[in-house]
């Protein structure tokens, strides 16, 4: 199979091109120079890499994943030591977990399929299906948890007496459970479907079979592209509209019914609205990462890129920049929380000073001061309540003493 089909099939990935696309353009400058010689030249003696697009395209190429997995992996762990140290330990948390998790584990996937393939390491038909299923279940899982959260929080606002019910822990690894097994069981289908072959430039390669290239050129390029981002994103628009539209109706509805606003209701509506900033902030973000990787995708096919250098270069700089805004968004979420959420934020510093032991005897102490408080409270209202006794008595003894001396008289 030469390269240009293997481009081909590439470019008829959304998801799976995001990591697959590793195999033809994360290599090294002798696989441009490849596109290069293959293409014709329009433009005399200038080259693909005489263009300052192409240049940083390939310095892009380069370094960008490397610095993504820093980042991502110390965001994935900070994640996961600073919740499962919170107190109380809610379902949503849960959620947060396994995205942690999951971007983690894209990222290291995508790096470990990068040294493979720039090894030139044989690994079989199997291993380079299970490598696409596995790669791209990370890429959609992701996303699908994110709508799982928008959801709960979607619950929390429109069915809050409902929340305790709808959004147990008990329900969430249930609900994330299923959700994973759906999804691998989408992208299952590259265990036959794809095989090892023999590159020009690699030494080997994974790509479709023959005769399941049109199934992946003609539907699975629709099936995966939705699948990745087009149906989380219309689901987390719609969900996300109505959380502000109920948070705008309860305010109202609240300040119809009263003024007044307890301590306890105060401190709640503040941890359910950082809550809800923190979970919009990201679902945000995710729309703005991964719904240009759709545009180029669906668009591409519209433009004649490989009709000069020129615009050979110009879409090897938007093809990288494609992916590294949706590999990104595996590396970011971390930081979006602290930026919007003060709790995870203190709980977090609170982590890296190895402070919580005494934040846990400040709490304790806390506490003790409380319950003593509260003991000499009870204690001075049952002596105070003791001492009206003993008046009473005290004045229904003299009552009966007067009562007898003036009986006595008589």
């Amino acid at each position: 199979m030469t390269t240009g089909v293997w481009n081909d099939i590439n470019a008829t990935m959304m998801s799976t091109i995001v990591w697959k696309y590793i195999n033809d353009t994360k290599t090294s400058t002798s696989v441009w120079n490849y596109i290069n010689d293959t293409t014709m030249s329009t433009e005399g003696d200038i080259s693909v890499e005489e263009y300052l697009e192409y240049k940083v395209a390939v310095l892009i190429n380069k370094y960008y994943l490397y610095i993504l997995l820093i980042l991502g992996l110390f965001g994935s762990i900070s994640t996961l030591v600073t919740l499962t140290t919170m107190r109380p330990f809610l379902a949503s948390a849960i959620f947060m977990c396994v995205l942690a998790v999951v971007d983690g584990t894209a990222l290291i996937w995508k790096m470990l399929y990068l040294q493979i393939t720039l090894s030139g390491i044989q690994i079989g038909d199997f291993m380079c299906g299970f490598f696409y299923t596995f790669g791209s279940w990370t890429q959609q899982y992701s996303n699908w948890i994110l709508v799982a959260m928008t959801t709960e929080r979607f619950i929390a606002i429109w069915f809050p007496l409902k929340v305790s019910k709808l959004c147990s822990k008990t329900r969430t690894i249930v609900e994330s459970i299923v959700i994973a097994i759906l999804i691998f069981g989408l992208n299952l289908h590259f265990v036959w479907t794809f095989q090892e072959i023999s590159d020009p430039v690699l030494k080997h390669s994974c790509a479709a079979k023959r005769e399941y290239t049109s199934f992946i050129n003609r539907i699975w390029y629709w099936i995966d592209g939705t699948s990745y981002s087009l149906s989380p994103i219309v689901i987390i628009a719609f969900l996300n509209g109505m959380i502000i539209h109920g948070i705008r109706k309860a305010r109202k509805k609240h300040r119809d019914l009263t003024n007044i606003r307890i301590d306890g209701m105060k401190e709640r509506s503040r941890q359910e609205r950082q809550i809800t900033i923190m979970l919009i902030t990201l679902c945000v973000v995710f729309c703005i990462l991964t719904l240009p990787n759709c545009i180029f995708f669906v668009l591409k096919d519209t433009w004649n890129w490989n009709q000069s250098n020129y615009q050979i270069a110009l879409y090897s700089l938007l093809y990288q920049i494609v992916f590294v805004l949706s590999d990104f968004h595996q590396s970011v979420n971390f930081y979006l929380y602290c930026l919007t959420g003060k709790k995870f934020r203190n709980q977090f510093k609170t982590v890296v000073m190895c402070r919580r032991g005494q934040s846990n005897r400040k709490w304790q102490s806390k506490y003790t001061d409380h319950t003593i408080s509260t003991i000499r409270n009870r204690s001075f209202s049952a002596w105070k309540g003791s001492e009206s006794v003993c008046e009473m008595k005290s004045t229904e003894n003299n009552t009966d003493a007067t009562n007898f001396t003036i009986s006595s008289s008589l």
